[in-house]
């Protein structure tokens, strides 16, 4: 038998099919450990609490690649804040300082896709 395409549909050859919608997907086991390190320099109290706040949401409802919808590539994140100097962030409101800005900040956040 010839091999199958994994994106043609059900028992189609790969040489009756075109290229252009080939489709691959990289799967992992749940369970798969990744560890990694997040690095803020020269912070002041607003970007530590904004940089929490993202951190919070995203340890409690993060995901990573595609597919959400159906529960692929959901994470359980684990950290511990370390801080190597100074008396450590206080409280700040970022979300008060940017009000203001919110339409700029919009189209910043859309350069990032």
């Amino acid at each position: 038998p010839e091999p199958l395409d994994a994106g043609a549909g059900s028992g189609t050859s790969v040489h009756q099919t075109s290229m252009l919608m080939r489709f691959e997907v990289e799967t992992l086991p749940a369970g798969t450990h990744f560890e990694t390190f997040l690095r803020v320099d020269r912070a002041t109290d607003r970007d530590i609490a904004f940089f929490s706040d993202v951190w919070e949401r995203f340890s409690r409802d993060g995901f990573l690649g595609g597919r959400s919808a159906i529960g692929h590539g959901r994470v359980r994140a684990e950290s511990e804040l370390t801080v190597l100097t100074g008396p450590g962030p206080q409280v700040a409101d970022w979300r008060a300082e940017l009000e203001p800005l919110r339409e700029d900040v919009i189209e910043a956040l859309g350069w990032l896709t």
